[in-house]
């Protein structure tokens, strides 16, 4: 291996580090807006997401350029297309944090006071482990880490599941509060498919490690 592939190779780590940070950030500012109700953090949360596009877009480039300039074969290529699809995944889990946001706005221009619920409590919790431990097993190239990434997400498809009936119980019970309860739910599909990004980080991580191929979480969308 060359030092110039080899120096393009810590490039593109790097700024994946930098990416998956600010991802990280950006689903914590999403959820913060949404337990404190607070319109400025979650207008920030909605700005953001173009900062998350950019990145990506810039590391798919240089991805290309990598690939373009020293045609890298076996195990780096393999990490070179984990980085794309890893992009890819952290920036659908930056608009489902914008989309968490833009919610959070909506609910406080209807004059709503909320709490989160209880399993959405849970569920962003697991979900934004999810996410660390994915990077976390990408950057140590860690396949059991990633593998434990998965066998999470079962737990958060549980919590989502559960917050359905969370609001088949409340609209019957407080009918008033039907929009509100909707929007909680809302939110919780967007935290459940944050989940599910996540895992499909992981799936890519066992490939690059192992070069098995898994698909379990690939239904995100």
């Amino acid at each position: 291996m060359s030092v110039h592939f080899e120096k393009q190779l810590d490039k593109l780590r790097r700024q994946l580090v930098t990416l998956g940070a600010m991802v990280e950030e950006h689903v914590t500012l999403a959820i913060r807006a949404a337990e404190i109700q607070d319109r400025e953090i979650a207008q920030e949360a909605i700005d953001r997401d173009e900062d998350v596009d950019a990145m990506q877009l810039a590391i798919s480039e240089e991805s290309l350029h990598t690939v373009a300039l020293f045609q890298p074969v076996a195990s780096d290529l393999r990490f070179i297309i984990t980085v794309q699809t890893v992009i890819n995944e952290l920036e659908r889990i930056g608009d489902h944090a914008h989309d968490i946001g833009q919610g959070v706005i909506r609910l406080l221009d209807s004059g709503a006071h909320f709490d989160l619920p209880p399993l959405l409590q849970q569920s962003k919790d697991a979900s934004i482990e999810m996410l660390r431990q994915s990077l976390d097993a990408l950057l140590d190239r860690d396949a059991s880490k990633a593998r434990g990434v998965i066998a999470s997400d079962d737990k958060v498809d549980e919590l989502h599941r559960g917050m359905y009936d969370w609001f088949k119980n409340g609209a019957r019970r407080r009918p008033d509060d039907l929009d509100w309860m909707m929007e909680m739910l809302t939110i919780s599909r967007h935290v459940e498919r944050i989940a599910d990004h996540a895992t499909n980080m992981a799936e890519s991580v066992v490939y690059l490690v192992e070069g098995e191929l898994v698909r379990r979480g690939s239904h995100a969308s």
